[in-house]
């Protein structure tokens, strides 16, 4: 199976044709680049049209073309079994209902655990009140978990009204405000949440998720919604999928900001008086495969 890379996956209907053999009998098709570029005040989202490729197929067995509202595929790809080369997840934009493809690691086999120690934790002060602790690689066989939470969770696209009318949240969410007990969870997660008390004193009994599908989902600059009563609130942020951006900037002063870079499997803790004298936000990109948050929360 040709491997379908992140840029590709996500391909504007009507832009690009069923592939054909040429008279070399090489299979060809047009290759689409992003989609999903920054937003700019009045444009549209748009494909860039590239260079043709040409694949051997007598190399190659099989082959995915995602398209916006679906996708296709040669036999060969259909015989190899949907579970065993992708997965999927309701994908929701607009009016238009479309599907989320990704291609789990053959590699990554490994039951989910998570390093109770925190051996590679590293605070950083943001000021004299506010601080975050950054666990690189806390997780370990994180895309098993990647694949049980996007198959377990309940998710849904909520609508707010922002400039003027009613959009779609960029994203999708799921458990917000649900306990820490809900048979849903994978059973690593309650553990997480165990070990997670012990260390910051607290006891998270709340979890939530989001699901972050292309570079074009994000969330703008916010601070939690946090009862006033829960004194320097401590929220934890599990990463899975793919590589984005955490941004953070005090409320007071937006020159003092910084980015923290989360990987697959990171651990993310805002603690202190962050939640009250600062913002996060997961700023849009041009291109970004399937990436989820998994949130820890503490009621008191």
């Amino acid at each position: 199976m040709v491997r379908v890379e992140p840029q590709h996956e996500r391909v504007l209907e009507g832009r690009v044709a069923r592939p054909v053999l040429d008279d070399r009998r090489l299979l060809v098709f047009r290759r689409l680049d992003d989609v999903a570029q920054a937003e700019q005040p009045g444009r549209e989202h748009r494909a860039d049209r590239r260079t043709t490729e040409a694949l051997d197929r007598r190399r190659f067995r099989g082959f995915l073309v995602v398209l916006e509202h679906g996708f296709y595929g040669t036999p060969a790809f259909g015989a190899a079994g949907p579970r065993r080369y992708r997965e999927r997840v309701t994908n929701v934009r607009s009016d238009a209902r479309s599907e989320l493809l990704w291609q789990p690691s053959l590699l990554d086999v490994e039951a989910p655990s998570f390093d109770a120690s925190f051996a590679r934790a590293r605070r950083i002060e943001l000021d004299e009140t506010a601080w975050v602790e950054h666990t690189p690689g806390w997780v370990s066989g994180a895309g098993g978990l990647f694949t049980q939470i996007l198959d377990r969770a309940p998710w849904e696209q909520h609508r707010r009204y922002m400039y003027d009318r009613m959009v779609d949240e960029p994203r999708l969410t799921a458990w917000h405000g649900n306990g820490i007990d809900d048979p849903s969870l994978p059973a690593v997660v309650p553990e997480m949440a165990a070990a997670l008390s012990a260390r910051y004193d607290r006891e998270f009994d709340a979890v939530g998720a989001a699901c972050y599908r292309d570079g074009r989902d994000s969330v703008a600059w916010h601070a939690d919604r946090i009862p006033a009563e829960i004194i320097e609130p401590v929220v934890a942020i599990m990463s899975l999928g793919s590589p984005r951006v955490l941004r953070l900037r005090c409320k007071a002063h937006h020159s003092d900001a910084r980015a923290f870079t989360l990987l697959p499997g990171d651990l993310f803790v805002m603690g202190g008086m962050t939640q009250r004298t600062w913002e996060h936000s997961i700023p849009k990109v041009a291109r970004a495969g399937p990436r989820l948050s998994l949130q820890f929360r503490h009621s008191a």
